[in-house]
């Protein structure tokens, strides 16, 4: 049995196990930077490195968050970021980062060695987003005037989390540009980031996608062609479409918007030769017609407008395609990773040759199905009282 003393000893050592329990790896928040978003404008002869933090002045009610732009140089990402403690007075805390903005010049020179480290490190989240920078340096989008946000990095999350509704550019987490990088059959495409003015004001938006070979930037398309690549790729886009119509003896634009939108890549293999068929099916809410005044209880007309609908686009992914293929020979549409799910034994013979030499040849056709699904609120013709 335990003695008297013997029990005094084990509650007195157990009272100082409580006192002493800690975190052997807590900080303290203020010692902490907290990283908003960060960019690189070179690789070469030194990484140059741009962090966008956030400081947090006052307590309480009176709490106020700013933005603070650092630079640094190092032969490495990994020492510019540590690079800025010292300046800083600060420990970086890259939790919270959304986004990840790169240079052009550093995109086509290679985009790899810029995100590695990133991807690498467990302290920063593979869901941040990765942009291209575009007439400009990653340092000076994070000196525009932020809208509506506490920071230029909140600004442009805000934008990417509005695209379902303006899709003029085809987002991408660090994962899945890192997915596209290592995978055969697909090659990488990222958003890109531009600076407009607005009076007194440079405002950082994003519009167009840069599209890459390896891991190289080799070109741009703008904001429709965005959009249709963003409806190819199956996004879900409930973007707007206009074209242009005759119908009823009436020529002008109308809007429509798309409800839904699914594409099919089916590949055929036919007396030895590879051809690739895509279908796009796509559901349309009529959103404006302008000054036409057409009847839409007349379903010759619905239909006739669907045929006009479904030759514009055809004739508008064709020539996206066309640019992909040819003058960019990018198969960021994924046509190869297509090829390898539905014939892998004739993908093993392909491979190595795809994205030089097979790729840009390849004959592929599209059709669109267009479906007039709603009219909104009104479907006989508007009538004006004289």
């Amino acid at each position: 049995m335990m003695g008297r003393y013997g029990r005094v000893l084990l509650i007195i050592v157990v009272g100082l196990s409580v006192l002493i329990t800690g975190c052997w790896d807590y900080v303290e928040v203020e010692l902490l930077n907290f990283v908003m978003g960060a960019g690189v404008d070179s690789l070469t002869p030194e990484f140059f490195l741009t962090v966008e933090s956030i400081q947090v002045l006052g307590g309480g009610q009176q709490t106020e968050l700013v933005p603070i732009v650092s630079t640094s140089k190092g032969s490495t990402f990994f020492q510019a970021a540590r690079n800025l403690i010292n300046p800083l007075g600060q420990r970086l805390f890259w939790a919270h980062a959304l986004v990840f903005i790169v240079s052009e010049e550093v995109a086509r020179e290679g985009i790899l060695p810029a995100i590695e480290f990133a991807v690498r490190d467990a302290d920063i989240r593979t869901s941040l987003w990765l942009l291209v920078a575009r007439d400009c340096s990653a340092l000076e989008v994070f000196k525009t005037d932020p809208q509506l946000a506490d920071s230029v990095s909140r600004h442009l999350a805000n934008i990417i989390e509005t695209r379902n509704r303006l899709p003029v550019f085809f987002a991408q987490r660090f994962w899945q540009v890192d997915r596209a990088l290592a995978r055969s059959g697909l090659s990488a495409s990222v958003p890109t980031v531009q600076i407009i003015q607005e009076e007194d004001k440079k405002i950082a938006i994003i519009e167009g996608t840069a599209v890459f070979r390896s891991d190289k930037m080799v070109g741009w398309i703008d904001g429709m062609e965005s959009r249709n690549f963003s409806i190819l790729m199956g996004e879900g886009v409930i973007g707007t479409i206009t074209v242009d119509v005759d119908v009823m003896e009436q020529k002008g634009p109308i809007t429509f918007q798309v409800k839904d939108s699914r594409t099919r890549i089916k590949p055929q293999l036919e007396d030895g030769d590879l051809s690739i068929n895509m279908e796009v099916q796509l559901q349309l809410e009529l959103a404006e017609l302008g000054g036409l005044r057409i009847d839409f209880t007349q379903p010759s007309n619905i239909h006739d407008l669907e045929e006009q609908v479904s030759k514009n686009m055809e004739a508008q992914f064709a020539s996206l395609l066309r640019k992909l293929q040819v003058e960019f020979n990018s198969d960021a549409l994924g046509l190869g990773a297509a090829v390898k799910r539905s014939h892998p034994q004739i993908w093993r013979e392909i491979d190595e040759q795809w994205s030089e030499e097979v790729y840009s040849m390849v004959p592929v056709s599209i059709k669109v199905i267009s479906r007039i699904i709603a009219t909104g609120v009104q479907s006989k013709i508007l009538t004006v009282r004289d």
